[in-house]
């Protein structure tokens, strides 16, 4: 019964065979500890992806064809190889973009830096904050887009008024 069931399956390659890029969390450690985080909680055991533990897994997604690698963390700023990960990695041709919370600026060299402002975090209302965040990364050189979420906008959208 299973064998017939497993000939009738059809296995369709979608090119790409891989995924192309992927989401690399490298530390849960945070300096805001904000209370909805879904990240970690103040209670977790920080936790880190070493620059030693990271290289053959970038060598291997190479040998795999990914071409992008996405930094976050809980606040990948505070990674004490932040600058040696993001190194490596556009040595390597990924493209890297890093997301941060804004409030711990480093001249990092990424191809893109994504500053994460949404009513999750305490920063929302520090438009002093933001602004200077913002000034700091434009300065080193990087577009900036402004993505200002709020996710329980999409949720109270999400219903229609109930007429009865």
């Amino acid at each position: 019964m299973i064998d017939s069931v497993v000939s009738k399956l059809q296995i369709i390659r979608y090119p790409p065979r891989y995924p192309k890029s992927v989401y690399l969390y490298i530390t849960n450690e945070c300096n805001l500890d904000c209370k909805k985080c879904y990240y970690r909680t103040p209670d977790d055991e920080k936790q880190q992806l070493s620059l030693k533990r990271l290289t053959p897994l970038f060598r291997e997604w190479k040998k795999y064809g990914l071409t992008s690698i996405a930094i976050g963390g809980g606040e990948p700023l505070l990674h004490p190889e932040i600058f040696e990960i993001v190194e490596l990695a556009k040595q390597m041709s990924f493209f890297i973009a890093v997301t941060t919370n804004g409030t711990i600026l480093k001249p990092i060299k990424p191809n893109r830096v994504h500053i994460s402002y949404d009513k999750l975090h305490p920063t929302w209302h520090c438009e002093k904050l933001i602004k200077r965040a913002i000034k700091y990364y434009k300065d080193l050189g990087f577009e900036i887009l402004k993505n200002f979420f709020n996710p329980l906008d999409l949720f109270i959208d999400s219903f229609q008024p109930f007429h009865s």
